[in-house]
This record gives C-alpha cells, structure tokens and sequence, in this order.
C-alpha cells in the first residue's frame, strides 16, 4: 500500500523530534554504479590452482560474462573511503550459479583456507600508526566479522579507516544456466545515508 505523507501531533508543550526513513524495493535492479560516500567496485573471474600458489593478486578489473562450470573463482572487492567510517557492512551477493568457498569448514581443502581470503595482517596499502597509507594496494583489509551464506558473503568493520582497501573470497562456479548478478552495497550501518553499490549485471555458467 502506498503512503501519502506522515502526521505528527504534538499533544503537549515543548518540541517534538522525530527521524523517518523510508525503505523501498526497486522493480527493476540498477545497472549503474552509485558513490554515496563510500565506493565499490567488484571483480569476478576464474582462477587457476596455479595462480592462488604463487600468490597472484586477485582478479581483473570486471565481471567476467561467462564461467566454467567447476571454475574457482576469485572475487575482489574493492572499497575505497576518503574519511574513517565506523560499523561499516560489506554485503556482497552471489549470483544463483556460484558458491562461496568457506575457509572455515573442516571439508574446505587445507590450500584453499589460505589462497585469497580477506585478512587482517600487515600488507603494503594497510594505514600504518602514523595514519599514513602506503601507495601500493591492499590486498587484507581490517574486518571484525563475516559471514558466508548461500547467497551472499557479508563482512562486518568496527572502523574503517580512509583509504583503498581490498577483500576478496574465493567461490565455485557450480550450477550451469544464465544468473542475475545483484549489486554489492557497502554501507555505514546506524548512518546508512553513507553507502556505495554497485551495479547489477549477469553472469553465464556453461
């Protein structure tokens, strides 16, 4: 049902405060990228066991049209934010024919657990304690918590420092067929006016 508008009274002296947000679902997913304060930038191509050995970088630059079905995957996202942003949540969809790979399962392949995941070590590009961030990228990133669901990795950061930062995850191409891929959306938890998504594309298995 839609609304009309919102009625406030205010049935005693003094000011009445109030904050609404209105939450919608679009018709059709957007195809455009959006920076509301904080950027992000997804790519998605296979991998080959040879390359995770000798600690390739990641993925190019897109979204590749088309994937083997069986194909490791490298996913990296890119997130980049000019000033320090606090409970910050990372929601990265999958689309229906591809599985995220959870390094913490007892079944996951003991040289998978360490090939590509996000972390938080020291790495060039990582805000040193002087504030200063190094001019190479990183490829670990600060992270809290996170979660790899059916549909979608979610990763959760207490506070983000400014900078380029990458994470990246790796997942299998396992159902063949043609698949929506949803956008990824960054946001500021409790100020969620500060995000960044973005845009929807597709993505064959054969």
């Amino acid at each position: 049902h839609g609304i009309d508008g919102l009625r406030f009274a205010n049935r005693r002296t003094g000011h009445l405060f109030y904050e609404a947000r209105l939450r919608y679902v679009r018709t059709e997913l957007p195809t455009t990228s959006l920076d509301a304060g904080i950027f992000v930038e997804k790519s998605l191509h296979s991998v080959s066991p040879e390359s995770l050995s000798k600690g390739g970088p990641g993925a190019p630059v897109g979204v590749a049209k088309e994937l083997a079905a069986g194909d490791l995957v490298m996913v990296d996202l890119t997130v980049v934010t000019p000033a320090p942003r606090s409970y910050v949540v990372l929601d990265d969809a999958l689309p229906a024919g591809l599985e995220a790979i959870d390094p913490k399962l007892f079944t996951t392949a003991d040289w998978l657990k360490t090939s590509g995941f996000a972390d938080d070590s020291a790495c060039a590009g990582c805000a040193s304690e002087s504030g200063m961030v190094d001019e190479a990228p990183s490829y670990g990133a600060p992270y809290d918590r996170n979660e790899m669901r059916d549909d979608r990795v979610l990763f959760f950061v207490d506070q983000l420092p400014a900078g380029l930062w990458h994470y990246r995850y790796l997942a299998r191409a396992t159902t063949l067929g043609h698949f929506v891929l949803p956008p990824t959306r960054v946001e500021e938890m409790y100020a969620p006016e500060v995000f960044g998504r973005t845009g929807a594309t597709e993505v064959t298995v054969r």
